[in-house]
């Protein structure tokens, strides 16, 4: 799978994919390994809202209270995040992401279900004098091949290994095991296919 993973605490970390086959990975690993850990879903528990382009940060501007103990919207990194509130202190509390898959600048919403309308009427109305368009699955499939980036199932799969789908800049063969390695090792001698991008004028 492709996801993000967030550590919130020392010991508590939020990861975000696109299966629930990777969670179910994690689990199968902390039992062979006797790990004592906790792998929970909150698929349905916390919704995503995302909000990508140019004028992302001005419309979150507008609406995003932080305590001074949190990082500030403007002092969120690529593949960051903080905690902020809807407006102010009393505003219901969200986890803001620097991330996103179009390829612009852009963040993501981790809220509690109870809060989403709230805090997707804010930014419709907010980002109204911004232009603000609302998007579904589909154009985000657009916008993420039209910026380079892969995704499982699609570009990537059980068929194709690392090597073949471009993304060799994730493997780190100076490590002395992980899982794959040897069939790596092997494909790299002799890579069957490679994913390449088109780019067209027009």
């Amino acid at each position: 799978d492709d996801g993000t993973l967030f550590r919130l605490s020392p010991d508590v970390f939020r990861w975000c994919c696109g299966s629930d086959h990777s969670s179910l990975h994690l689990k199968e690993q902390a039992e062979k390994l006797g790990l004592r850990v906790w792998v929970k879903s909150l698929w349905e528990k916390m919704p995503n809202l995302a909000l990508q382009g140019p004028n992302s940060r001005d419309i979150l501007r507008e609406i995003v209270f932080t305590q001074p103990t949190r990082p500030a919207l403007e002092n969120v990194k690529w593949f960051g995040f903080t905690i902020a509130r809807l407006r102010d202190r009393d505003g219901p509390a969200f986890m803001l992401t620097r991330s996103g898959f179009t390829g612009e600048l852009g963040y993501e919403i981790f809220c509690d279900e109870a809060d989403a309308l709230e805090i997707w009427d804010a930014l419709v109305e907010t980002g109204a004098p911004y232009g603000l368009k609302l998007m579904g699955g589909e154009a985000l499939n657009m916008l993420r091949m039209e910026a380079g980036l892969m995704s499982s199932g699609a570009e990537f799969g059980p068929e194709s290994d690392a090597l073949e789908s471009g993304l060799e800049f994730a493997i780190d063969f100076k490590k002395d095991a992980f899982i794959g390695r040897a069939a790596l090792e092997r494909n790299r001698n002799a890579v069957r296919k490679r994913l390449v991008g088109l780019k067209f004028f027009g």
